[in-house]
């Protein structure tokens, strides 16, 4: 089972590296094309200096330099092409062919310049511009392992081939020399091509680690949120429960406390609830208090706090609460909210409120208190018939 999952993720990581691979050989081509036109002008110099047959040297320029241009031509158009991706084959077989033609041309250096037997100095010259020309080419050319291998054989094959002809003990010492050299570098091809290869599939590996630990984050941050919300808000009504408003409650004394500011605290128990909810059910019972809830969240403003501590138990923090005129007047408008009727199953139902008010830090300055203030006043309110309310009986002018 863990193999079936991880097989589409390899498959998928091995496509980013063939891409990759397909691109930074193209982006190093340039290097390759410079040191390609240095050393072709180079030999040119060289084998005009040794009296090389100029009409051949310079059909041999002209065919090097078209096949330069079109590597640059090729290389312009694979950086233009915004749809490279789908295609990244045929850039590669492209690629592969440009370079399999470039070692063609160098390999004529090798078979054509290379002079007679008594001029040393100057096969030693062409040998060493074509070591170096071939060396190199295995650094840039490595990302794609036939691209590398063709070019390393078309330029050196031929010279092996010229060597061994000559039938010259000398000549035999050079063809041996030049086949260590090649079976080297085609060695030294492979190793840095694998790696290339897997510093790239471990790049891409790690990237989509990476991803995935972004992911899960990001979920589990969506969890915990969810799960701090699931236990500070009543799963109903999504206003605070008791254990927020507690805290809530807390932190809002020790801001009135430091701004020198009063406070509100309403106790509101719904009257008759108990009866809807045998009469109509649980289900009736659940719909009224959501619209309860909404009728007061109409009514407050952004920065109280209403929450649902009971079945039917509902508190309200009113913070910079200044005059008492303003928290009548609010306490009166949800009393009148809550009145009105309500339907259920098409039926006009009615439900009234009780409110308890108590005020910081006239009333109380701790939480234990000012809750025991306001559940007083709720309870003479309802007393006294309900569908009021009523400030702590000890509250005094604010």
């Amino acid at each position: 089972m863990h193999d079936h999952n991880e097989k589409p993720l390899r498959n998928m990581i091995k496509t980013k590296v063939e891409i990759a691979l397909v691109e930074n050989i193209y982006k190093q081509a340039r290097v390759g094309f410079l040191v390609s036109i240095i050393c072709s002008a180079m030999v040119v110099i060289f084998s005009l200096y040794a009296n090389t047959d100029r009409t051949v040297l310079f059909t041999w320029y002209v065919a090097f330099i078209i096949v330069v241009l079109a590597r640059i031509v090729l290389y312009k158009l694979f950086i233009d092409h915004t749809d490279k991706n789908n295609h990244i084959k045929l850039w590669r077989n492209l690629f592969t062919i440009g370079a399999l033609l470039g070692g063609v041309m160098w390999s004529f250096t090798g078979t054509s310049f290379l002079l007679p037997a008594h001029a040393y100095l100057e096969q030693s010259f062409i040998l060493v511009i074509l070591a170096g020309i071939t060396a190199g080419a295995v650094p840039l050319n490595a990302h794609i392992l036939e691209t590398a291998m063709v070019f390393i054989i078309a330029a050196l094959l031929p010279l092996v081939v010229r060597f061994f002809s000559l039938s010259n003990t000398l000549y035999l010492l050079f063809d041996f020399t030049v086949i260590v050299f090649t079976v080297s570098l085609i060695i030294l091809v492979f190793k840095t091509h694998h790696i290339i290869y897997d510093a790239l599939y471990l790049r891409f590996e790690n990237d989509d680690l990476l991803i995935k630990l972004k992911e899960a984050k990001e979920q589990l941050e969506i969890t915990n949120k969810h799960l701090q919300r699931e236990a500070t808000h009543d799963p109903l009504t999504r206003v605070a429960n008791r254990h927020l408003f507690e805290v809530v409650l807390q932190d809002a004394l020790h801001q009135a406390e430091l701004k020198k500011q009063n406070l509100a605290l309403f106790y509101m128990d719904l009257d008759k609830f108990k009866t809807i909810n045998d009469t109509y059910g649980h289900d009736a019972g659940d719909q009224l208090l959501l619209v309860v809830i909404a009728r007061i969240k109409n009514i407050l403003r952004d920065s109280d706090t209403v929450a649902r501590i009971g079945g039917d138990e509902i508190t309200i923090i009113l913070e910079n609460a200044t005059h008492r005129e303003q928290i009548a007047e609010i306490a009166d408008r949800i009393c009148k909210s809550i009145a009105k009727p309500m339907k259920i199953d098409g039926i006009d139902v009615y439900i009234f409120a009780s409110i308890g008010i108590s005020m910081y830090p006239s009333d109380a300055t701790n939480i234990k208190k000012l809750i025991a203030a306001a559940d007083r006043a709720m309870y003479f309110v309802k007393e006294n018939g309900g569908n009021s309310y009523h400030f702590n009986l000890e509250t005094k002018e604010v």
